[in-house]
């Protein structure tokens, strides 16, 4: 795993997306996927005004990672219970974080959103006595970035017509300069 650069100052931070971050996290997916279709990557089924809905609904414990200023720079769902599409019956009954729905704000490329975040949910299960962190891709670039954080492929199986990668990492406490992330 290699780690950002850093001062040692704890600059972003994880907390619970809001209501009022809905407008911000539609403005970085609406960027985001702007920033797929410029670079030849496949669009998500689902919309910018989607995904920034929910913000704060109750429903989908969405995150948000903020920098100093506490504006919303990427977001993801965090669940504790896997789909069947890839995991196996066994694997959905080990006690996990699954990461669904993240992005990153393009104009913070270079700041290492994405690994703060895969961080922080690691150890956040670490934390909370879980053993896996998991996620799932159908993007190639994504598994090879996603293995780049300590993840590891469990398996390919196709669904919807696509094959989708499920990845696995475990989950352990980080230290405060491997973690780079409050909450």
């Amino acid at each position: 795993m290699v780690l950002p650069e850093t001062t040692g100052a704890l600059v972003y931070r994880m907390r619970p997306a809001a209501l009022s971050d809905r407008g911000r996290i539609e403005e970085l997916a609406t960027r985001r996927f702007a920033w797929m279709k410029r670079t030849g990557h496949e669009p998500w089924p689902q919309t910018a005004e989607l995904i920034a809905s929910r913000a704060g609904d109750g429903v989908a414990p969405m995150w948000v990672i903020t920098g100093a200023d506490d504006v919303a720079r990427g977001c993801t769902i965090v669940l504790d219970t896997l789909g069947r599409a890839v995991f196996t019956d066994e694997e959905c009954a080990e006690e996990s974080l699954v990461l669904v729905s993240t992005l990153t704000d393009p104009a913070s490329t270079g700041e290492g959103l994405g690994s703060r975040i895969a961080w922080w949910a690691v150890d956040r299960a670490g934390r909370e006595g879980k053993a896996w962190v998991r996620r799932v891709t159908s993007e190639d670039g994504l598994v090879r970035y996603y293995k780049s954080q300590g993840f590891d492929v469990v398996r390919v199986r196709e669904f919807q017509g696509r094959p989708v990668v499920g990845m696995q990492r475990r989950a352990q406490l980080l230290g405060p300069m491997e973690r780079l992330t409050a909450e």
